[in-house]
Order: structure tokens, then sequence, then C-alpha cells
């Protein structure tokens, strides 16, 4: 899923950042999503999941820039996919539901066999694969998207971009903020995640100025104080936490999407010539780790977390939950490392956890 052929600082910088930042936003969640909390506990959530959640998008924008960027046949791009996210994909779901379902209830072998091989079907066996079910929707495209950047010229491949911009996020912000009704043009699965990982390649091949890049970064410092507002102050008003800013599709997160991928991509270029050998093959191999993290990650913060054999480790220690929310995503995130980093040095089990 997250392969990198060339060595290039700023698609690995801004993969590492978007995994920690999807942690940060798991270990968030038990405070923005209960509303009855402490109005500062509460807070400390809804800031540090709006500053987070540009996190999926960014992976979805790294993934196109990396996969529309390379020309393969139809039979080498699937093979690839299901060595790389559909053999892991469903390994890991087994290891999920396993976790999930130990007891809770004796099945039989045939009978666990059935239940696992339905939920799959139905549903993701954990809350944080639905990313890759995502995914996997939008390779079925991948195939004639890579012949048509590599044949089309500039207008035409920014043409499919403006569209999914104008008929998704825009059209989605007019019918909720303006008209309160949906008109009849539905571009359906075109105006979703696919969007993103088309932008990736989009953006990811344009050389930026230093004012687009520093008009990028303030662009998104502004519009996370707007979402954290925002939020607080519809969800204030009904009384429930509301997560309709915080959605992946609606526009403020878009603008943010674009503007953190421009100026992260910007970061990166400019620290690459200052980072020495021992930096890059450090970045090189979080980076690598980076979907084995992301597979393994809830289970390491579930237990951080709600503790290990009936002792809580790191709650007790921290009572503010601004301290708390990042020092629990970085020790799940060093934990879920140090895992993937072995896995992947043994035989077999490195199919489990590719790079």
């Amino acid at each position: 899923m997250f392969e990198n052929k060339k060595y290039v600082v700023w698609l690995d910088l801004i993969r590492v950042i978007s995994i920690f930042m999807v942690i940060i936003i798991h270990s968030a969640s038990p405070l923005y999503n209960k509303w009855k909390l402490p109005a500062s506990v509460w807070m400390a959530g809804n800031i540090y999941n709006s500053i987070a959640r540009v996190s999926v998008p960014l992976l979805f924008m790294v993934s196109g820039y990396l996969l529309l960027n390379r020309q393969e046949g139809v039979r080498s791009f699937y093979w690839n996919r299901v060595r790389k996210v559909v053999v892991p994909l469903l390994i890991w779901s087994i290891i999920y539901w396993v976790w999930k379902n130990y007891g809770h209830g004796s099945y039989s072998f045939f009978n666990a066999i059935q239940s696992m091989l339905t939920s799959f079907l139905m549903r993701p066996a954990y809350y944080h694969f639905w990313f890759v079910y995502a995914l996997l929707a939008i390779y079925l495209f991948v195939p004639v998207f890579q012949v048509f950047v590599h044949a089309a010229d500039e207008s035409a491949i920014r043409y499919f971009a403006l569209i999914w911009f104008l008929f998704g996020p825009l059209l989605d912000f007019v019918q909720q903020k303006v008209l309160n009704f949906n008109i009849a043009i539905d571009l359906g699965f075109f105006t979703q995640y696919i969007g993103y990982f088309y932008l990736g390649y989009v953006l990811g091949r344009i050389q930026f100025s230093r004012r687009v890049t520093s008009l990028a970064g303030l662009t998104y410092l502004l519009l996370v104080i707007y979402t954290i507002y925002a939020t607080y102050t519809l969800s204030a008003a009904r009384g429930r936490y509301v997560d309709f800013y915080h959605n992946y599709l609606r526009l403020n997160m878009v603008v943010m999407a674009i503007s953190a991928f421009i100026w992260l991509k910007h970061v990166g270029n400019s620290a690459e010539a200052r980072f020495g050998v021992r930096a890059k093959n450090i970045l090189r191999n979080l980076s690598a780790a980076s979907f084995g993290i992301y597979l393994v990650h809830v289970i390491i913060l579930t237990y951080l977390s709600s503790g290990i054999f009936g002792f809580r480790l790191l709650p007790p220690l921290i009572s503010s939950p601004f301290i708390l929310v990042p020092t629990l995503a970085f020790f799940t995130f060093v934990i879920s490392y140090i895992i993937i980093f072995i896995l992947q040095r043994i035989p077999y089990l490195r199919a489990i956890v590719p790079s």
C-alpha cells in the first residue's frame, strides 16, 4: 500500500507524520466523542482531532502520487496489491477478530470461519480498517488512471481534479450551507476519496514557490482554528459532539489537506539537503513500517489506555488531557514501530507487514 521505490524525503515525511496523526486522532477520540466531559477535557480532544484530521487525506494523496507515477500492467498491478495489501488485511482482520471475540462466547472452528467471512464482507474487522477498504475500491480504477495521466496533457490531467473539487467538497458546502437541499447531479464514487488519491499525483508534480508554501502553511493554521471553533459551536448548539467539520470530505478539510500537503512537501524538500545519512535512514525505516504501524496500533493503544492485566500504564501518571493525548500517541507509535521492525525481519511474518 505504501510502497516507495525511489527514496523521496518529502513523501516519507508526510507518510510518517500522517501515521502519527492518525494515532493522535484515535488517542483523542475518547475525549471528543463524549460531550458531557468537562469542557476543558472535551476541548483538548477537539483541538487534537482538528489538528490531526488531515492525516487520512494525506495518506490517500501519498498513495496516489506513488501509484500514478508509474506504469505497470494490470496483472502486475493487482498481483502487487494482493501481496502487499489484501493478504496483510486478511491476516490482520483475523487477528483483530480473534482479539475482539476472545472470551466473548464459544465458537466451533467452522462457525468461527463463517463468522469471520461474514464479518469481513459486511464491514471491516476493526474500525481503522475502513481506510484499507476504501483504498481497495480506488485500486479498481488505478490501471485506467495510470494510462490516462501518462497520455493526457496537463490541462486534461488537472480537469479531473477540478471536477472532483467542484462536484465533491464545493457542491457539498453549497448544498449544506446555502441551498439546504441536494441537487440532482450526483457523481457518486468519483466525489469521494478517489479525489484525494488523484490530487496527490497532481500536487506532487508541481513545484510551488516559497510564497505559495508559506500561504499554504498559514491557510492550514487558520482552518484548524476555524474547525476547532465551528465544531465547538455546532456541538454546543446540539448538546452532543457533531463531526460535521471533521468529515474528511468537507470543504474545510479538503482545503486543509491541500495546504498541509503543499507545506509538508516544502518542508521535506528543504530538510533533504540538511538531513544526514542517519536521519534519512531513520525516516526511511519509519516510513517502511508505516502500513504495519497503521494495522497494529489500535491494539497497542487499547492496552496503553485501559491497561494490561488490570494495570493502567499512562492515565494515572498524567492528569492533563493536553499532555496525555500526545504522550499516549507517542508511546503507541514507538511500541508499534518496534513490533513492526521485528516482524519485518522474520521470514514469512514479514509478509503481513510489507514495507
